[in-house]
């Protein structure tokens, strides 16, 4: 919970009291501009050293290129340690092997791995990262497929595909189980700089009391060759689909949002978060 201050360019400073009605104001963080790549560190020499040194170290890299959004660096490491692909296939992945056979499940599990990856890749690096020219304060990210939800058990890695995903304005919207109001700011030029703000009382001219914050958001219209959008509720029962929004939430950090889009009637878009 806290206060914010709304300047005239519409961006939202913390104001923290200090003295009986004085506060200092912060300019509201956003999502952190990714580093350059560092091409060499995934190649770094251990050969001497102990294997599991070797993978605790590599790990411990692994984990923050993946927070750093250096998602192909990480393929190639994690394509040359079996170990390194069966831990972050179990936990960004999940889904039962589908093969027989070693070889055949390395494959597997690379191919899996690596569209996930580029899932996760294009909502970042393609998108929250880049200049958001229209100054939208709320967006989402449509994904179509040609299969049916009925038929196919549709696994983030199984939906992804670059050439049907895209980024669209997100028009009128109903939050699903959120009764407090919202105020939604764009903090700079990416998209990831949009904050939204949970909360209620104007205090006074151009402050509001916030409850919780969420940044970066991101809204998730899936759907099938019906046009049949995909639930929260049938989501969870997919297996891959937790993983994925935790990978997400890896990356974004704790104020981190994902909201599924259930519906959409009379132009209004109803969403529900996945918690």
């Amino acid at each position: 919970m806290g206060i914010i201050l709304i300047d005239s360019e519409s961006r939202a400073w913390d104001m923290v009291a200090y003295l009986d009605n004085h506060y200092l104001s912060h300019l509201v963080p956003t999502f952190p501009v990714v580093k350059p790549s560092c091409q060499k560190s995934s190649y770094l020499d251990m050969t001497d050293l102990p294997l599991e040194l070797t993978h605790y170290i590599l790990s411990y890299w692994i984990d923050w290129a993946i927070k750093e959004c250096k998602f192909m660096e990480v393929i190639r490491l994690i394509y040359r340690h079996n170990y390194l692909l069966t831990k972050y296939y179990k936990r960004y992945v999940g889904e039962p092997i589908e093969t027989d056979g070693h070889t055949m499940d390395m494959m597997f599990m690379r191919n899996a791995l690596y569209w996930v990856f580029n899932f996760a890749e294009s909502i970042f690096t393609d998108t929250l990262f880049e200049k958001n020219v229209s100054k939208d304060n709320a967006f989402y990210f449509e994904l179509t497929t040609e299969w049916k939800f009925k038929q196919v058990n549709c696994s983030p890695r199984k939906m992804f595909n670059k050439f049907h995903f895209s980024c669209m304005p997100l028009g009128d919207f109903d939050r699903l189980d959120h009764n407090d109001g919202l105020l939604a700011l764009c903090q700079g030029d990416r998209f990831c700089d949009v904050v939204w703000f949970n909360g209620n009382d104007v205090i006074r001219s151009s402050t509001f009391e916030y409850t919780s914050k969420e940044c970066p958001v991101i809204v998730l219209a899936i759907t099938d060759i019906d046009h049949c959008l995909m639930t929260v509720k049938k989501a969870k029962k997919i297996q891959g689909w937790s993983e994925f929004v935790n990978l997400l939430h890896y990356i974004g950090g704790k104020d981190t949002s994902v909201y599924f889009c259930e519906s959409l009637v009379d132009d209004e878009f109803v969403l529900k978060k996945f918690v």
